[in-house]
């Protein structure tokens, strides 16, 4: 069962939250981004742990965020980790696979234009595709496209062609997150990231 639309505007605007992350990595050396992201990570297993393994905890947490949870987030079950581990997983393993302007632009789009992607597509969504609609969608590749053209100011040395394709896999990686069992926080960054710095290498 989803969450209702104003549970959903709640959890994105915690998603939307993780933006100083991108401005973290900015002003960071990679060595500090790495220690911190790192730390983070491990409060992050902490978290999960206790809120699966401590009463109290688990009570305080399903209180708390409880209602803005995807059903598989809240099942009783180790590996079904909440969105804000794999958001802070994408970060970590961005910070170490991409160069700065790349991690920056793949971990916005996976905040602003999955954000963009939910809220518009449960608000006026009429067309489905798949598990999607193509209202949710269409946000989604042009909030990418934006961006990944915002980036091209901050270092990101790729012309609005390849933006274009790039917006177009990570929409169809958004898309399909369901089907290759990843969770789309972790796909989309290391699917962007990795075609974006495909594309500067050419």
């Amino acid at each position: 069962m989803k969450i209702d639309f104003i549970n959903e505007v709640y959890r994105k605007l915690i998603h939307l939250s993780s933006l100083w992350m991108v401005g973290a990595i900015y002003i960071l050396s990679r060595a500090d981004a790495l220690f911190l992201f790192s730390l983070l990570l491990i409060g992050m297993i902490g978290f999960e742990i206790a809120r699966r393994f401590w009463p109290l905890f688990k009570e305080i947490t399903h209180t708390l965020i409880g209602k803005i949870l995807r059903p598989h987030e809240n099942e009783d079950n180790f590996f079904s980790l909440t969105g804000a581990f794999y958001v802070v997983l994408a970060a970590l393993i961005s910070i170490i696979l991409f160069s700065k302007p790349v991690a920056m632009a793949a971990i916005s789009i996976m905040i602003l234009a999955d954000t963009a992607a939910a809220l518009i597509g449960r608000k006026f969504g009429k067309h489905r595709l798949g598990e999607k609609s193509v209202e949710g969608s269409g946000a989604f590749f042009i909030f990418s496209l934006v961006i990944l053209l915002s980036f091209i100011h901050f270092g990101l040395n790729i012309n609005w062609l390849q933006a274009i394709i790039i917006s177009i896999f990570a929409t169809t990686l958004e898309l399909y997150s369901h089907k290759i069992k990843i969770d789309d926080n972790l796909s989309i960054v290391i699917g962007v990231g990795s075609m974006i710095s495909l594309f500067q290498m050419i």
